[in-house]
């Protein structure tokens, strides 16, 4: 049986996850810029991101495995707080970060195993000068069927960790948000709306600092621990398709 246009929408419009999905398609086929990676369900502290797109660039250097010690939030609070050249006291790192100083002593150990950061005397440190924190620019995207206003609410969280953040909203039920544009404009979120398969952008987000180097750390981490495992799962695939039929 053929599935009418409307019936489409419908289903847009009644399962929030189908909007998702349909919306992480069409960012995959016609975005203008590529896409480092666009990840599902982000959690940097701020709540889960519906989608988030990833835009990293090429002049990093991390030692092996470090995504996995930046990507958590008490190792990225101390590096939120570290500078290549500027030696930090120990006790500065303890008042800056927030921890306690039993913390900041475990995590400074974890950090300084892993190459991430050098220690001078007495009791100061610095990023390596080998580390180069890679440049994330990310844009988190929250869809919602009906709630304009929970949308804009975590919306206004993700810029905890993103640069950009957009709400996605079917276009039958998106004209109370923009009745409601100001407290969109005013919170530099964007608008998106969805019918029959097309896309319309009612209001462009505005770039926006992310409030916490630590969780925008945290979003890095785990980005590139995804696209490191895109990488080998890419990498199997291509393996496998070169062997033999059985």
């Amino acid at each position: 049986m053929a599935i009418r246009l409307s019936d489409v929408t419908d289903l847009y419009e009644s399962k929030e996850s189908t909007l998702i999905d349909s919306f992480e398609s069409y960012l995959m086929q016609s975005s203008s810029k590529k896409h480092s990676a666009l990840i599902r369900e982000l959690d940097c502290w701020q709540g889960r991101a519906d989608v988030v797109a990833a835009y990293v660039n090429e002049d990093w250097s991390l030692p092996q495995g470090a995504e996995h010690i930046i990507s958590r939030l008490g190792p990225a609070q101390l590096l939120s707080v570290m500078f290549p050249k500027k030696k930090q006291k120990f006790k500065d790192i303890i008042s800056l970060s927030g921890l306690s100083e039993s913390t900041v002593r475990r995590h400074l150990k974890e950090l300084l195993e892993a190459d991430l950061i050098q220690k001078f005397e007495p009791d100061s440190y610095t990023l390596h000068p080998k580390v180069i924190l890679p440049n994330v620019t990310f844009h988190a995207y929250e869809g919602k069927l009906h709630n304009w206003k929970r949308a804009l609410y975590q919306a206004i969280n993700y810029l905890g960790f993103a640069q950009y953040s957009s709400i996605v909203m079917p276009e039958r039920y998106i004209k109370a948000a923009l009745e409601n544009i100001d407290h969109f404009k005013i919170n530099g979120i964007g608008i998106i709306s969805v019918s029959n398969q097309k896309y319309k952008v009612h209001l462009k987000p505005r770039k926006n600092r992310p409030r916490k180097k630590s969780f925008h750390l945290v979003g890095i981490g785990k980005t590139l621990f995804y696209v490191n495992q895109s990488n080998i799962c890419n990498a199997s695939e291509e393996t496998n398709s070169r062997l033999p039929g059985i």
